[in-house]
């Protein structure tokens, strides 16, 4: 019955071909936070993808990015960079859209982490656009730093899932969806800011609008990160 061993062998070859990629490059920046584990990457964002199935492969934005040619394994990309600024903006947008490019998905939460370089040498604002696009928006307007009339316009499920928003909003930028996708926190003033979304390339988390810390720096989440 050496044909049923053959058999079976080519069974798992097959089921292991058509696996699901299950690695998310999480990013964190070791100039802006002291070790991996303190990042908000692994302190928020890894349990919830664990418990989705993921794993998550913890990559410091100032060392060599993963090349992702021969990487099967790579589900997509989650950046939540605590400042605007980075090492490599341009080098790490070209790495970026060659991953978004093969099909990755990328989920950004926050800064966007371009605007400036480590020498304060402000970047194009074609690098901060890239990046959006990546994740599926864009930039529709200026900053609406006085947010008093602004009005929540459309939310969905995941929103205000450990602590409510507040009455008076952070400060935020005026964003669009490109293309598909989902709303789940649009506000209004004048005019319509998606903050969060899920779209076809990935999905963002608008500053300020993923998580609260209090005083004494108990976290919890507005968005169900699940």
């Amino acid at each position: 019955m050496k044909w049923v061993g053959a058999l079976v062998l080519a069974i798992g070859a097959l089921a292991r071909e058509r696996a699901a990629p299950r690695v998310v490059i999480g990013l964190w920046d070791s100039a802006e936070t002291e070790s991996a584990r303190t990042s908000l990457m692994h302190r928020m964002a890894e349990l919830p993808l664990n418990h989705l199935g993921l794993l998550v492969e913890l990559v410091d934005v100032n060392r060599p990015l993963p090349e992702s040619r021969n990487r099967a394994d790579i589900r997509g990309v989650v950046s939540w960079l605590p400042a605007d600024r980075m090492r490599d903006p341009a080098g790490y947008v070209a790495w970026l859209e060659r991953l978004t490019g093969e099909g990755k998905r990328f989920v950004l939460i926050g800064e966007a982490a371009v605007s400036f370089d480590r020498a304060g040498n402000r970047m194009p604002e074609a690098l901060l656009e890239r990046v959006r696009r990546c994740a599926g928006f864009a930039q529709n307007g200026e900053w609406s730093r006085i947010t008093y009339d602004a009005k929540i316009t459309e939310k969905s499920e995941i929103i205000g899932f450990e602590a409510a928003l507040a009455s008076a909003l952070p400060a935020f930028e005026m964003l669009r969806p490109i293309g598909a996708a989902r709303t789940h926190l649009k506000v209004r003033r004048g005019e319509d800011s998606h903050l969060v979304g899920t779209s076809l390339r990935g999905g963002w988390i608008a500053a300020g609008y993923s998580h609260y810390s209090d005083a004494s720096h108990n976290v919890k989440w507005l968005v169900d990160p699940f």
